[in-house]
């Protein structure tokens, strides 16, 4: 077995000179992956939901009901794939499509109740994962990476905002 180094790259091959752990975008995103992976193995899979149809599920439910559209912008997953995702759980009856009462040539979505008893199923064991990581890492740094999180997504949001014509 290689060595690698503590994002999981081989050490000793290739340029050296690369130190992906000090891309703060590699770092967060191979951070996101190993968290999803766990929360997947650990919540979703036992439960046949995959991890976008958890947060479109998750979504919809705190909004109530909407457009794909906005829930699509909400959930950040692609409009396309939203489509898929809320055909898959209309047809499981997690979530049900009913007439935009101001609109008659849209539909708005909402989660039934078999959604949110897949919620309540799936929500507690999101919570005893978040305490695990929690009581591993100390409270007071997970707090501190929720703000240093916060200040580099609004730096994000404003530079993108800045680029745009």
């Amino acid at each position: 077995m290689h060595k690698v180094d503590s994002l999981g790259y081989p050490v000793g091959r290739g340029r050296d000179d690369l130190d992906m752990g000090a891309f703060l975008n590699v770092r967060i995103t191979r951070t996101a992956a190993r968290l999803s992976v766990l929360f997947q193995r650990e919540a979703l899979r036992p439960n046949n939901l995959s991890l976008q149809e958890w947060r479109v599920l998750l979504n919809l439910a705190k909004l109530g009901n909407c457009h794909l559209r906005e829930l699509s912008r909400i959930s950040t997953v692609d409009p396309s794939h939203a489509s898929r995702v809320t055909k898959a759980l209309e047809e499981r009856n997690l979530i049900r499509r009913f007439p935009d009462a101001d609109d008659s040539r849209r539909m708005r979505l909402t989660v039934t109740v078999e959604g949110h008893a897949m919620i309540d199923q799936i929500w507690p064991i999101a919570i005893d994962l978040s305490a695990r990581i929690e009581r591993e890492v100390g409270v007071s740094d997970i707090a501190a990476m929720i703000r240093a999180l916060d200040g580099v997504r609004s730096f994000a949001n404003t530079a993108i905002q800045n680029d745009e014509p």
